[in-house]
């Protein structure tokens, strides 16, 4: 990794997130889902931000 840089969400982000905006619970399983399902929707020239994060929760639970 000398040469490289990267940036990582994990699920536990994505919980305490939904929990401190949203008041929503979630499994690591469905956190994971929601990691997976912003990556399978990234777009490369915006990254992945906490909008971004909030748009993974948001589909999860149809708000």
């Amino acid at each position: 990794w000398k040469d490289k840089i990267a940036v990582a969400w994990d699920v536990y982000d994505v919980i305490g997130r939904a929990k401190e905006t949203y008041g929503k619970r979630l499994s690591k399983r469905n956190a994971k889902i929601i990691l997976d399902e912003i990556l399978d929707h990234n777009d490369a020239e915006y990254g992945i931000s906490w909008q971004t994060i909030d748009w993974g929760i948001e589909s999860f639970f149809d708000i």
